[in-house]
C-alpha cells in the first residue's frame, strides 16, 4: 500500500484510513514511539490475566494478587510523598 496522509486534530487525535485498518487486521491497540523524528506505530494485542499468567507459568490469580499488591504499594507511596511533588508527578510536570 502506498503511504497515505492523516490529519491530527486540534486534540492531537488521527484516524486511520480503513485500508490501513483492513491490511493490519484491525488491530485495537498500538505501540508509538518516536524514531529519527518520525512516528512509529506497531500494532499490538493486550493480552489478559489468563494469557499472562500462562506464559509466566503461575495461576492467574497469583498474578492478579501480584497486580494489586503493586497498585497498593504504589498508593502507599504517593500517599507518602509531599503534596508539590505527587501533584508534579500527577499532572505530568505542568
Amino acid at each position: 500500500m502506498r503511504p497515505v496522509v492523516v490529519k491530527v486534530t486540534s486534540k492531537n487525535q488521527i484516524t486511520l484510513p480503513d485500508a490501513l485498518m483492513r491490511e493490519l487486521g484491525r488491530p485495537s491497540h498500538f505501540k508509538a514511539f518516536v524514531q529519527e523524528g518520525n512516528l512509529v506505530l506497531f500494532s499490538a494485542r493486550l493480552a489478559t490475566f489468563d494469557e499472562q499468567a500462562k506464559e509466566a507459568g503461575v495461576p492467574p490469580s497469583v498474578l492478579k494478587r501480584a497486580y494489586a499488591l503493586t497498585a497498593e504499594r504504589r498508593a502507599a507511596s504517593a500517599e507518602q510523598r509531599p503534596p508539590a511533588i505527587a501533584a508534579v508527578e500527577r499532572d505530568g510536570g505542568s
